[in-house]
């Protein structure tokens, strides 16, 4: 389990929203939060369809907080410029833990991100397959037109690698 930190003290449990699909799925469905959700990366959110009050802290790569306000059910925020993460609670929270712009933040005991090897086993049996950055031609677009194509990180069977 990962813990938000300011200076040396721990403020809540926190929750790490760091894939596609678990950004998408935040806080819909719930009817509160235990700690605070991290969603990274992200320059903005709602609550659209969600059904309490949140407290919001706009924070750049360094977990520096620039901005923090309240949401109510079915708002949106405006993106922060420079913001790269945010960390979402229950309205109130940010208050009782003093949180405030400018304030420095740490996230302890992280689970650790994927294997970087492909060849390396992961728990559950699994290995990581990476996909290469390249660039690829755009079809019908004018000529010499191409797209970046990203960096893509799968779990994959072993029996598949084969």
């Amino acid at each position: 389990m990962a813990w938000l930190v300011r200076d040396t003290t721990v403020l809540a449990s926190l929750e790490v929203a760091d894939t596609f699909r678990a950004r998408l799925r935040g806080l819909l469905g719930r009817d509160r939060l235990d700690g605070a959700l991290l969603l990274r990366p992200a320059r903005s959110v709602h609550t659209v369809g969600m059904r309490f009050a949140i407290d919001v802290a706009f924070c750049d790569s360094d977990l520096r907080v620039l901005r923090v306000i309240s949401l109510d059910p079915n708002r949106v925020a405006r993106p922060v410029r420079g913001g790269s993460v945010v960390i979402e609670a229950e309205r109130g929270a940010f208050e009782r833990w003093g949180l405030v712009a400018g304030d420095e933040l740490a996230i302890h005991g992280e689970a650790p991100s994927p294997p970087s090897s492909p060849s390396a086993p992961s728990p559950g049996g699994r290995r990581w397959q990476e996909a290469r950055h390249r660039l690829a031609r755009v079809p019908g677009a004018r000529r010499g037109a191409t797209v970046s194509r990203p960096l893509v990180r799968r779990a994959v069977h072993p029996t598949a690698l084969t």
